[in-house]
């Protein structure tokens, strides 16, 4: 998953806030089978947009204070955002069309 970052709280402001490009973000646990389903398509986003966007995942489990912060109640939760602010938000699984839209109207 080289195209893939994991954020933590100690790298986010500078993978997520210092970003000079949108960044996607998997909320995501690894307990959850929508999340795993999802994971191949992240991970093929990930390659698509690797070097006009960032693509993250966080770990909701681990990472209880970004998710909070977030509003995070259902996963997966992806969340895009450019110039330090949420640009767009969906909560369930979606399509790479679906992700590739949310990121192509930040690029």
């Amino acid at each position: 998953m080289e195209d893939i970052i994991e954020i933590t709280e100690k790298n986010y402001e500078v993978h997520v806030l210092g970003a000079e490009k949108p960044v996607l973000l998997d909320f995501y646990a690894p307990w959850c089978e929508h999340c795993t389903a999802l994971s191949p398509t992240i991970v093929g986003i990930g390659k698509t947009f690797s070097g006009r966007a960032v693509t993250g995942i966080v770990n909701t489990d681990e990472e209880k204070a970004l998710a909070d912060a977030f509003g995070i109640f259902s996963v997966p939760t992806l969340v895009v955002i450019s110039g330090g602010e949420i640009k767009s938000r969906h909560v369930g699984g979606a399509t790479a069309d679906e992700i590739s839209a949310m990121l192509e109207r930040e690029l």
